[in-house]
């Protein structure tokens, strides 16, 4: 087992880093900073994947992750010195990653080298709080998921090197190991499926993150017309009209009846009462699974639709239990013509007729 070179925890603190607290709040080299619980983190990796798809999440989330290291280097920097050692102010973003809950940092390897444009570094990530809320929010992974810390890794190596590094994940607790990994390198270096994973997410620009956007939102309006298109259909195909003799109909009404699906089922009653010359409809509500004052409203309505067009509209279905509730709640059908089974209905436009 490769011996450890450096470890970095929580309880170390920054070791003249710059992270102070004042009766402001918190500052990082003077800068104002934040401190929250993982549950904002939790909440807003939640939304981005489940809103935007993987990709686009991880592109979100590594850039941002990039400039907040590239940032956060760039302050300390300022303020503190490292006696130009390049090394050491390599290892600080471990310290300020540690102290702000991103786990404990154990350095394996780590060769800095700026004259010659020479970086290599090797680092364990125990308990990162994005591979655990990862697997707790989606299960196992099959990508790496620290998003956020590939990014920060990305952007303050980049800055103190000066030269452009890659950060990539090689194992992740969310896909089933032990611990994360993580391996920066200079961008050429670095190869394989997981570089290509990780160059991928920090190619993306803000005008073709933008633009991925755009195109995800066209897709959900899409989806959405053919949901509402399908749900159409589908209030059409459980409102049959049926056709029982030269010139009756009958529309078995079925499930819960509200605003949306008696427009659908009026507008199809009134072409099929046009097309067919129907002198007569029975609505039949035996299947319907409510019978209150909302949905005796719609039925009334759609009786004096049928009316407007010259035919005789009638009542089917209606049980003693829903005259029961009829009566308790005060509802009056008016001179809406009522039987309980639609054989009664049909004889009594028949003789209407007669």
């Amino acid at each position: 087992m490769q011996a450890l070179k450096k470890s970095f925890s929580a309880e170390q603190g920054l070791d003249g880093v710059g992270l102070k607290a004042s009766r402001d709040g918190i500052s990082l080299a003077g800068a104002r900073a934040l401190l929250y619980s993982h549950v904002a983190m939790e909440m807003q990796r939640r939304q981005l994947f489940h809103q935007l798809g993987e990709d686009l999440a991880r592109a979100i989330l590594a850039q941002s992750g990039r400039h907040a290291g590239f940032n956060d280097a760039q302050l300390v920097f300022q303020t503190h010195t490292f006696d130009d050692d390049a090394e050491r102010m390599f290892e600080a973003q471990y310290a300020l990653l540690a102290t702000s809950g991103f786990g404990r940092f154990d350095v394996l390897d780590l060769t800095v080298n700026t004259s010659a444009r020479a970086v290599h570094a090797r680092v364990r990530c125990h308990a990162s709080p994005e591979a655990e809320s990862h697997r707790r929010l989606f299960g196992s992974a099959s990508t790496p998921a620290c998003c956020h810390l590939v990014g920060y890794s990305t952007g303050w190596s980049s800055r103190v090197t000066s030269v452009r590094v890659l950060t990539v994940e090689t194992h992740c607790i969310a896909k089933g190991d032990e611990y994360c990994e993580f391996e920066t390198l200079p961008y050429g270096d670095a190869m394989g499926a997981e570089a290509a994973l990780w160059k991928r997410a920090f190619e993306s620009t803000s005008s073709s993150l933008a633009q991925q956007l755009r195109d995800k939102l066209e897709t959900i309006e899409r989806q959405m017309e053919t949901i509402t298109a399908q749900a159409a259909d589908l209030a059409r195909l459980s409102t049959p009209i049926l056709q029982i003799s030269d010139d009756v109909l009958v529309l078995p009404v079925i499930g819960t009846v509200d605003s949306a699906r008696v427009t659908s089922m009026v507008e199809s009653l009134m072409e099929e009462i046009v097309r067919r010359r129907a002198s007569g409809v029975v609505i039949d509500v035996t299947g319907v699974a409510v019978l209150d004052s909302a949905t005796a409203s719609h039925l009334i309505g759609m009786v004096r639709a049928v009316r407007l067009l010259g035919s005789q509209a009638v009542l089917s279905g209606i049980s003693p239990s829903m005259s029961q509730i009829l009566v308790t709640q005060g509802i009056e059908l008016g001179e809406i013509p009522t039987h309980r089974t639609l054989q009664d209905a049909v004889r009594f436009i028949d003789r209407r007729r007669r």
